[in-house]
């Protein structure tokens, strides 16, 4: 494992490690690219149970993840397999991150239209702010991942009706189903 040149910055109060390191897979079905990151190093971004952190690659846009541990008393950070394409990485390759702490409210960035859905729906905001932090990414996320605008405001319009439906609990297969009535309304009837 290469943990070699961190170099520490002290950028106004926030701590930003410069360190090389190299792509590892990972046996799982579920992810395949991990990026190692010294316990030194994680240690100085974790605060209590809070491990978010913004990782910062030359070549993509900085983005937002957790640092998580190995079993083995190191940690690492999970690489998608489309920043590993569009950095043309493979196994073993070194490669120089950017690391810091992430101070942003959810751990990731808001997508506007879902902020505005919230700010017009006082019980759903409420209701979504009552969630874990992990339930809340993950609505962002889902929200975020879609380029269009119109099919972004729909998500979050059926995510804020499902929370004020179901009381504040998310029941992922009535979730899905709402989604594909949205979608299937929404392509009946084209804007």
């Amino acid at each position: 494992m290469i943990f070699r040149n961190y170099e520490y910055v002290n950028r106004v109060m926030q701590k930003t490690f410069k360190i090389i390191t190299q792509l590892k897979a990972m046996n799982s079905d579920l992810w395949s690219n991990t990026l190692p990151v010294s316990s030194y190093v994680s240690h100085q971004l974790i605060e209590g149970k809070d491990r978010r952190i913004i990782c910062h690659i030359k070549g993509i846009k900085p983005f937002h993840c957790a640092l998580l541990p190995d079993g083995n008393g190191s940690w690492y950070i999970l690489l998608n397999n489309k920043r590993k394409k569009d950095l043309g990485l493979t196994e073993g390759e070194e490669i120089t991150l950017e690391l810091e702490k992430d101070r942003s409210e959810y751990g990731m960035e808001m997508p506007i239209e879902l902020r505005e859905v919230l700010d017009q729906d006082e019980h759903a905001d409420t209701l979504f702010h009552k969630l874990t932090p992990g339930r809340m990414r993950n609505i962002i996320h889902s929200v975020a991942s879609v380029k269009s605008t119109e099919i972004k405001i729909r998500r979050a319009l059926v995510y804020a009706e499902h929370l004020k439906k179901n009381k504040g609990k998310i029941e992922y297969k009535e979730l899905s189903q709402e989604m594909k009535e949205a979608n299937r309304q929404a392509r009946n009837f084209p804007s």
